[in-house]
């Protein structure tokens, strides 16, 4: 349920203006990891794509340079006119009103951490539906409410734990996954899509990919390659496979990820 203070504090900054962006800038691990996972649906070959609630497009962006004919929508027109991609981008409020988009005309609709800012996601998961085409992905990611309580209750001891006042609607994962499955959406596998990955893991191959390319590394460089682990000395697989395993736990608590299929009937 909704507190009530929470919801008036919401509507006054409910279209998402400098005072909640502050000022946006090209923050490296926002890149890193919009770079990464779009590299991924790239690999679920959309030729079109949607990405819902996307600020200054940097996902949009991302989309694009892996070839696919992406878009994006945002309640914010602050975030929307920072973009350097103006032109794919549209304003909407996904709470009360229809996607500025027909029918069944993207393969690929995303929603990083999004909905819960909303009050009444069921719109919309619905315009979401409506848009996607029948075997259609769905990919979205949301706070876990564990983690959100516990920072919560820390935020007035601990700047760290900032309590983020538009978060409004924190749910468990079962409680999206019904609803998506309400609108014709299937909860599918994250790790056979290749989605499921920790924060380590996108820094690591990101670290791989640039040691490699900057080839300022000497005789590392030559070791470095682009394959997983490939020809990386026993030290520094020891370290990444340690890495994996203790960063990707902490992050599926942090964030509940769900891929969907729209079924074909819907």
């Amino acid at each position: 349920m909704v507190d009530s203070n929470m919801r008036e504090q919401h509507k006054e900054t409910k279209t998402f203006g400098k005072e909640y962006f502050g000022e946006i800038a090209p923050f490296w691990l926002r890149t890193v990891y919009f770079k990464s996972i779009a590299k991924k649906f790239a690999k679920l070959a959309p030729r079109r794509a949607l990405d819902v609630g996307c600020a200054d497009g940097a996902l949009v962006n991302a989309l694009l340079e892996n070839g696919i004919d992406a878009y994006g929508v945002d309640i914010s027109l602050y975030a929307l006119q920072k973009s350097p991609i103006k032109e794919r981008l549209k304003s909407a409020d996904i709470e009360h009103a229809s996607l500025p988009f027909p029918a069944k005309y993207f393969d690929l609709v995303t929603a990083i951490e999004v909905f819960e800012h909303l009050e009444k996601p069921e719109n919309a998961i619905s315009e979401i539906a409506r848009v996607l085409k029948p075997n259609g992905f769905f990919f979205m990611t949301t706070p876990s409410p564990c983690v959100e309580n516990i920072r919560n209750q820390f935020a007035c001891v601990y700047p760290l734990f900032k309590k983020d006042e538009t978060h409004i609607s924190v749910l468990p994962r079962k409680v999206w996954a019904e609803m998506l499955q309400k609108a014709g959406l299937k909860p599918a596998n994250l790790a056979l899509f290749g989605l499921r990955e920790s924060i380590f893991t996108t820094l690591r191959n990101e670290l791989i990919i640039k040691i490699h390319e900057s080839r300022v590394a000497g005789p590392m460089t030559r070791q470095l390659k682009l394959k997983k682990f490939g020809k990386l000395s026993v030290p520094l697989k020891l370290v990444f496979a340690v890495g994996d395993l203790v960063f990707s736990l902490p992050q599926r608590l942090l964030s509940t990820s769900i891929l969907a299929i729209k079924e074909s009937q819907s």
